[in-house]
């Protein structure tokens, strides 16, 4: 039997609460309580082995949390049938997306889901859960709350940095946030005298390769190593890794950052739409700078000459001299499919990459995963061949020419489903209103669902016809045909045909391409069925 899944969420900016609603109901605590005490209380959840899911400090007008992620991965591996949340707000509260997956994506799945505090069971609406006025009105509300607190929280943040505050959330190299004022920066010793060795040493001459292999001889941590020293628990893909080594860009971002003169600039960057992550560049002449906010690391004087020096030394001196343009083989491509996030490579003799998931819920499943380079590289280029391979053989003139075609049925399957739904509904509302009796509303929907049941089949086999007649390749097709009989792994051959890898604590690989567009959209946006084994 598949498990049931717990989501639980909590914003950073004031605890995304309802109107009225105590912010401390809404702690990740007292959510899991409330989750907890539903399930036990209920014959048909209690006893069932449950999964949580936690997004702590997310906002919940998109779906781009890893918390979220992790959980419409567990339902795409069958290991999840039911989602319970505290409300409909805590899921998301954007009203489209959130109406979309109620209403259909997660009956495709057969997935059932429950908002506890709404009172909302999609097991008991079934039919037209996300078009129910009430659930619809409260959706627009949490949509349109959201979208208020944005703007309050952008002109706050705009008050405390033209009184000179720290609005980021993580304070910049060199600094730490006040341990009385979190508003407030002060200086990070150890980091301090490394910023001005850095300053030193580029005054001196020396180029910024030069700083970032003296740095790294001496073990000096590097700023994303001094983050993880401080404790902060941000998790990028750098601070999986066991060691983040400087480098001559990390040198070069510090000999030009101003900040360190004690001069704070702050709103260099906006969101381009409220409730969106998308960042857009603020003009220079819109920026708050408040002189001396802060103790200076450097002098004004030392800033500048350092500057000047940049516009005067040959660019091989501000520049490594061996510089690479390749990126590591599978850096940013391989995940743990278990939580999802990026696996860590591990220096040793036999290189491996393990996964390095925080303390939670699935730490034991993430402990087991583990896999020697040599190994992914000889999966991974074996699958390259035999999809490069298949692709390169001639389609059937049936589905190369008819292409179009079968995404127009695949078109019209889409309707003929949504009328069997709605047939359906209509159904719901007649027997209510006593139009029908109970055996003809039975009868309708039995004979709807059957003809839902054998559409969805067809759609299913045209999706799969598509995604294998269009398998991934690149613009040049010379390209595709050197990967069918390649004998080594390649960069740009990973970043021509692979998306991403996911590696499982029970020893599969799936393979996520760069599948074309278009494709099962309905499931694919969502839940990614676009993997291979």
């Amino acid at each position: 039997m598949r498990g049931l899944g717990k989501y639980i969420r909590l914003s950073d900016q004031d605890d995304d609460c309802r109107p009225g609603e105590k912010n401390e109901s809404n702690s990740v605590a007292n959510q899991r309580l409330l989750l907890d005490q539903f399930i036990a209380n209920d014959p048909e959840l209690a006893g069932r082995r449950a999964l949580e899911f936690l997004d702590d400090g997310h906002t919940g007008t998109n779906f781009d949390r890893p918390g979220v992620q992790a959980l419409f991965a567990a339902v795409r591996r069958g290991e999840i049938d039911c989602i319970i949340v505290k409300d409909l707000s805590r899921f998301g509260r954007d009203s489209l997306e959130v109406g979309e997956y109620l209403e259909r994506v997660f009956p495709l799945l057969q997935v059932r889901f429950i908002a506890v505090n709404d009172g909302f069971d999609s097991r008991k609406k079934q039919y037209g859960t996300a078009g129910d006025l009430d659930i619809g009105v409260r959706n627009l509300i949490n949509e349109l709350y959201s979208r208020n607190v944005s703007v309050n929280v952008r002109t706050a943040k705009r008050q405390y940095a033209a009184r000179g505050e720290c609005i980021a959330a993580y304070p910049f190299y060199g600094y730490v946030k006040g341990a009385e004022n979190r508003r407030q920066l002060e200086i990070d010793p150890p980091a301090a005298d490394t910023v001005r060795m850095i300053f030193r040493l580029w005054l001196e001459g020396h180029s910024t390769a030069d700083i970032a292999e003296s740095l790294n001889a001496r073990q000096v941590p590097s700023p994303s190593m001094r983050k993880r020293q401080l404790g902060v628990k941000r998790a990028s893909w750098s601070k999986l890794r066991e060691e983040v080594p400087w480098t001559a860009s990390a040198i070069r971002i510090i000999l030009q950052n101003e900040r360190y003169t004690g001069k704070l600039i702050s709103i260099r960057t906006m969101r381009k739409e409220i409730g969106k992550r998308e960042q857009a560049t603020v003009p220079k002449e819109d920026w708050i700078v408040v002189p001396d906010a802060f103790e200076a690391i450097i002098s004004e004087d030392d800033f500048h000459r350092a500057q000047a020096l940049f516009r005067t030394v040959p660019r091989t001196l501000a520049t490594p001299v061996k510089k690479s343009n390749t990126q590591p083989l599978f850096s940013r491509k391989v995940f743990c499919g278990v939580c999802g996030l990026g696996l860590s490579r591990q220096k040793a003799s036999r290189p491996y990459y393990r996964c390095n998931a925080p303390k939670g819920p699935l730490t034991e499943r993430c402990k087991a995963i583990r896999i020697s380079e040599e190994d992914l590289k000889a999966y991974v280029l074996e699958e390259i061949r035999n999809h490069a391979a298949a692709a390169c053989v001639e389609k059937p003139a049936d589905i190369a020419a008819d292409a179009g075609a079968i995404q127009d049925r695949i078109t019209a399957l889409e309707q003929k489903i949504e009328k069997h739904w709605s047939a359906k509904k209509d159904a719901f509302v007649k027997r209510n209103g006593g139009l029908i009796s109970q055996a003809e509303f039975d009868r309708i929907s039995a004979e709807r669902g059957r003809k839902i049941q054998q559409l969805r089949a067809e759609l299913e086999s045209l999706n799969h016809t598509v995604a294998t007649a269009r398998l991934p390749a690149p613009q040049n097709p010379d390209k595709l045909t050197d990967a069918a009989g390649a004998k080594e792994l390649t960069r740009e051959m990973m970043d021509e045909l692979i998306r991403s890898i996911h590696v499982f604590e029970d020893g599969r690989i799936k393979t996520v391409w760069n599948a074309p567009e278009g494709v099962g959209k309905m499931v694919q946006a969502p839940f990614g069925k676009g993997e291979a084994e």
